[in-house]
């Protein structure tokens, strides 16, 4: 009985241990530079093949010269990436190939 409970508990932590694993495995994080000449205030990364941008993932201004982490919690091909000013203007970039990259900067 206890060597079945020991057995029980030791798959129990492999099993835990192996999804934690699958999990961190699909995401990919790289920094955001943005040298855009202007501030940024709102910031949406959809994968290309979506109608959905989802919600504004900055929490606060991304200034022109900084950067910002961003995650891909899953694996796309191609990645499309939306910015908005102080005014509401959107500029866009579309067709990225974002998993490989550490850093990936904005440009007017």
């Amino acid at each position: 009985m206890k060597k079945t409970l020991l057995i029980f508990i030791i798959l129990s932590i492999l099993i835990v241990g192996f999804a934690s694993v699958a999990y961190a495995g699909n995401s990919h994080v790289f920094y955001l530079v943005n040298y855009t000449g202007a501030d940024i205030y709102a910031l949406y990364v959809s994968p290309s093949n979506s109608n959905n941008w989802g919600p504004n993932i900055l929490s606060g201004v991304l200034y022109n010269g900084y950067q910002v982490p961003v995650t891909l919690y899953r694996y796309n091909s191609y990645w499309d990436i939306m910015i908005e000013d102080r005014y509401g203007n959107r500029v866009y970039w579309r067709n990225i190939q974002l998993n490989n990259l550490d850093r990936f900067t904005l440009y007017p």
